[in-house]
């Protein structure tokens, strides 16, 4: 079983406070990455936490599970992060599209296109419909000239 350090433990407060406080980054963004940490809040210990260090850390045996058991949103992807991120991806095209948005008919044929390509699929109309929306002198808003289409 990982038993943290003095350190990692002091480290490990400081950025859950951090987190809690929504503290930014020097240049006013928001801290997400442990990067972002180690550059600010690891600059508070003596001597300063680097990057080198972390990465040590990292590799003992039962750190980044300690971490992230602690720190959920720095722990791994998981599947139904993936699944869930999928979802709203798709929900946010298909608002789009029932909108009459053209960026959303070209993602959503773009994501199909993509589908087909990576099933190995030789699919000439997914060709054709990439090959058109490559074309940046065509129309890209779907919602024009509909008379045509028909």
């Amino acid at each position: 079983m990982f038993r943290p350090s003095p350190r990692q433990k002091g480290f490990m407060a400081q950025v859950s406070a951090a987190r809690e406080a929504n503290e930014s980054r020097l240049d006013g963004k928001p801290a997400i990455f442990i990067s972002d940490f180690v550059s600010t809040v690891g600059m508070l210990f003596d001597p300063p936490i680097m990057m080198s260090e972390w990465r040590r850390w990292e590799g003992m045996d039962g750190f980044v599970d300690w971490w992230a058991d602690r720190l959920p949103q720095y722990s791994e992807t998981t599947i139904l992060d993936l699944r869930m991120q999928g979802q709203a991806f798709f929900q946010g095209i298909t608002r789009g599209m029932v909108n009459g948005e053209g960026w959303a008919f070209n993602a959503h044929v773009k994501t199909l296109a993509l589908e087909k390509y990576a099933q190995g699929r030789n699919n000439p109309v997914a060709t054709d419909v990439s090959d058109w929306l490559a074309d940046s002198q065509k129309e890209t808003n779907w919602t024009r000239n509909v008379a045509e289409a028909k």
